[in-house]
């Protein structure tokens, strides 16, 4: 099916189902061998009633400005953005303009999540992680331009000199920006920084961890002068509902596997989530990685070809960290994030479609409101 056909299919599909307001969802996430699911996806967001759906950027079929682009043409209501973007991948008046234009296309659907990101992964991309304040930085230029300042600007985001956006969307208010980090206590005082409009953890981090993570947060929002409930939590939760054993092991322990050989990326999971090193060794030696070719498994193996690594992952992990079993237990795992202090609850791992239970019972507990006026 063209876009235009998917377009028209998914706006004269919609229907009145009010919008959950604190329940999001992530589109295409890991690797993909074509990006056409993800319209199909983020049509069924819309039409499901999720607040807003992120997706995953990867240099490949996963590009953010062509895919959301996309995904914006296909829908009418659903906010979009990716979730996060490397900020190092484009210069900042790049990244700003990706904004600009969707907005100018779509209205104030956008939203832009950011990220560090990691070394290793963007090994030989020609881009590399940034420190926190260059990071900072960054995102501050790219509202300074979206406001149509001048910049000029000579630190560790770079050197920028009488930089300016000449054009930009009129009548519309620039979109939030998120950021997202693992949970580590500098990145949470990082994220306190009056730049990010919107904070949102990493997928795989437990809701304690998450809840210690908040509250380092807002312990330095409060040292900074800023109203610790002006924050806004995203807390993203791998979800596998109503899921036979071997589709939970692919969906969670497979992502396990693949998060905790990350470098550095992998040792804090691993400590945020307290973690049993032996169990955490037995899986990086597992003799499927002895020969491996690539520095990442996630590069050599899709999810569903690590199932014999993954059978070493703890349930109690799985359990811990992401929410699975019937769709009621997954919901009342979301809530226990909920209760940790996020505002919002972004799922993870799982498509729409596979989530239509979770949503109908989310929407009908008590404390998830729709958005008054908003419907589908």
């Amino acid at each position: 099916m063209s876009v235009a056909a998917m377009s028209e299919a998914g706006k004269t599909g919609a229907t009145s189902i009010p919008v959950v307001n604190d329940l999001s969802i992530t589109l295409l996430p890991g690797r993909q061998s074509s990006s056409l699911p993800g319209l199909h996806e983020a049509i069924d967001a819309e039409r499901l009633g999720f607040k807003r759906a992120w997706l995953p950027e990867r240099y490949n079929v996963k590009e953010a400005g062509v895919l959301l682009g996309a995904m914006g043409a296909v829908t009418s209501r659903i906010p979009l953005g990716p979730g996060p973007l490397s900020i190092s991948s484009r210069p900042p008046i790049v990244i700003a303009s990706i904004a600009a234009t969707f907005q100018s296309l779509f209205g104030e659907r956008f939203m832009l999540g950011l990220g560090r990101s990691n070394a290793l992964w963007l090994q030989g991309h020609g881009f590399t992680e940034q420190g926190y304040r260059a990071t900072i930085d960054r995102a501050r230029i790219m509202k300074q331009l979206w406001a149509g300042e001048v910049v000029d600007y000579d630190g560790p985001a770079g050197t920028y000199r009488r930089l300016t956006m000449i054009d930009r969307p009129e009548g519309l208010s620039p979109p939030p920006v998120v950021f997202f980090h693992l949970g580590g206590p500098a990145a949470s005082r990082a994220a306190a920084d009056p730049v990010w409009d919107e904070i949102a953890l990493c997928n795989l981090v437990s809701a304690e961890a998450m809840a210690e993570s908040i509250d380092i947060t807002k312990a330095e929002a409060e040292r900074q002068g800023r109203d610790p409930d002006s924050l806004h939590f995203i807390a993203p939760v791998t979800t596998a509902p109503d899921m036979d054993e071997l589709e939970t092991r692919a969906m969670v322990a497979a992502r396990i596997v693949i998060g905790i050989q990350l470098p550095g990326m992998g040792d804090r999971l691993i400590e945020l989530n307290g973690w049993d090193r032996d169990v955490v060794e037995d899986i990086r030696n597992h003799p499927q990685f002895a020969d491996m070719n690539r520095a990442l498994i996630d590069h050599s193996f899709h999810r569903t070809g690590l199932l014999g690594p993954a059978e070493l992952v703890p349930e109690r992990w799985m359990r811990h960290s992401a929410a699975i079993g019937s769709s009621e237990e997954v919901v009342a795992k979301l809530r226990e994030f909920k209760a940790a202090g996020a505002h919002e609850v972004d799922l993870y791992g799982s498509t729409p479609a596979q989530n239509v239970r979770v949503i109908e019972l989310w929407r009908t507990t008590a404390d998830s409101k729709s958005e008054a006026g908003q419907h589908v």
